[in-house]
């Protein structure tokens, strides 16, 4: 399992997309889950981001 965890602004990056809409696409059902880092700081698997691209590429 790949354990590299990406914060929100490589996340972003990642997607190619604004800070902003991954706050949005967070709330998107099936969309990855953060995972608590902290108290005030989240972060998001890279295989989950990566697997969820890759089906949103399939349809």
């Amino acid at each position: 399992m790949d354990s590299i965890v990406l914060r929100p602004k490589r996340a972003a990056v990642l997607l190619n997309i604004s800070l902003a809409t991954l706050s949005r696409w967070r709330k998107i059902p099936g969309f990855p889950k953060p995972v608590q880092l902290g108290p005030r700081s989240v972060g998001f698997l890279r295989s989950d981001v990566e697997a969820w691209l890759a089906s949103r590429e399939a349809c």
